[in-house]
């Protein structure tokens, strides 16, 4: 995983600041005030623009091992 900082794009800035909206209403309406902590790293990812990311060269070093003992056709899905 690959943090970045500045690298996102507005509309999940956006997305972001609601989900940290959501965090902080429904620990007001359940009375559970200490979770509304959880909100402060919503908002700092928020407010930094946090883009995180798996790395892809671990998806393409995955190794195929073929498991059928004679070769199939491949076809293009229509």
């Amino acid at each position: 995983m690959t943090f970045k900082l500045l690298e996102l794009n507005p509309g999940r800035i956006v997305v972001r600041f609601y989900l940290m909206m959501f965090v902080v209403i429904a620990a007001g309406f359940s009375g559970v005030w200490p979770l509304a902590l959880l909100a402060v790293p919503i908002l700092f990812s928020a407010l930094m623009g946090v883009s995180i990311r798996t790395n892809a060269k671990t998806k393409d070093a995955a190794k195929q091992i073929n498991l059928a003992k004679e070769p199939k056709e491949v076809r293009k899905a229509s």
